[in-house]
């Protein structure tokens, strides 16, 4: 885990698994709104059933007649509300975990690229590794899924230059199709009243040079570089001499690896790419293409004022992490006699 990793000096690598399972957003509508085909066509005042402020937030600017209400829970327990409780008409929910569970047939509406855009690194599974365990990352190449590890590169490094994380409203959609990348990106208010959307398309088999590279300033001033392309030596074979040129691209991406894991990772035809995830050696280029692509798409927003709604939103006080259970008052005893503190507390 994460916690071994740093104890070793070594950063966690991600590898993603299948993309087949579905990257967006769904709705589960109660029982009692079975021919609803549209959520525009749900009474107003309806609540929908949502802790996600990405989810508030764009569904409040598309269907302004909807109110929403947390709900938490795993998918049995949110299910069960849904059905048992009549509070609520209906509830959104990541359409990956209704797929991997066989439940579609619950599923009412899914919900589409112009409707809302989906949570960073959304439907992907993921293995984390120590990043000088050779061995382990050989097993996990073979289950490596390169689509979605490339999606996610583009997506991780969009979230991380806004600063951004999963209870801040930013939302992302990305396709892969014959090594045509395209990305797009959003942040919101908290109503979803400003929304500043932007998107690119880049080729992955036609990497700009070095020197033609945009250089673009972002919101803070700060004029952001893209980092270079590399392009692997061809018909690289275990066994082969390692040259100086390939030994230098490896160390580019983790300039701590010793010469016997850079030695490893290249007779399986692997690198680490400098975004944090594994992948082919000949993918190099693709996932370099990928980084880029997201730190420029989040750099567009940023010169428009990304930084000050996500501020604003974060000075509402309405970030949280919507992922964890209110922490108990352990002051509090339910009524009884105050608990009575121990001599290590």
């Amino acid at each position: 885990g994460n916690r071994r990793a740093k104890e070793r000096g070594s950063k966690a690598v991600v590898s993603t698994q299948s993309g087949h399972y579905g990257r967006g957003d769904c709705v589960i509508l109660h029982k009692k709104h079975n021919a609803i085909k549209r959520l525009s066509d749900l009474p107003k005042g309806s609540v929908i059933g949502t802790s996600s402020l990405r989810r508030i937030s764009q569904l409040s600017r598309h269907f302004p007649h909807l109110t929403f209400e947390n709900i938490r829970g795993n998918l049995n327990t949110r299910l069960r509300k849904l059905d048992d409780d009549n509070k609520y008409d209906g509830i959104v929910l990541a359409v990956a975990g209704i797929d991997r569970l066989g439940w579609q047939e619950r599923i009412s509406l899914y919900l589409e690229k112009q409707d809302m855009l989906y949570a960073v690194s959304q439907g992907a599974m993921a293995v984390e590794c120590r990043s000088d365990d050779t061995a382990t990352l050989q097993l996990l190449s073979v289950i490596n899924h390169a689509e979605t590890a490339i999606r996610v590169t583009a997506e991780r490094t969009f979230m991380r230059k806004l600063d951004g994380g999963c209870s801040v409203p930013i939302g992302t959609w990305s396709t892969l199709s014959e090594d045509k990348l395209v990305v797009s990106g959003a942040v919101f208010s908290s109503n979803g009243s400003e929304m500043l959307f932007t998107e690119r398309e880049d080729l992955l088999t036609l990497a700009p040079s070095p020197g033609t590279l945009p250089m673009v300033q972002d919101g803070s001033g700060i004029t952001m570089a893209s980092p270079p392309y590399h392009t692997p030596p061809q018909n690289l074979r275990p066994g082969s001499p390692m040259s100086r040129e390939l030994i230098d691209i490896v160390h580019d991406q983790y300039p701590t690896f010793s010469l016997r894991t850079v030695r490893e990772l290249v007779e399986h035809n692997l690198i680490l790419h400098r975004s944090g995830i594994c992948c082919r050696l000949d993918d190099l280029t693709k996932f370099d293409v990928a980084q880029t692509s997201g730190a420029l798409l989040a750099s567009s927003l940023l010169s428009r004022g990304a930084k000050a709604v996500l501020d604003k939103v974060r000075a509402e006080g309405l970030v949280q992490n919507v992922n964890q259970a209110p922490v108990k008052d352990s002051s509090k005893n339910d009524g009884g006699p105050p608990r009575k503190k121990s001599k290590d507390s």
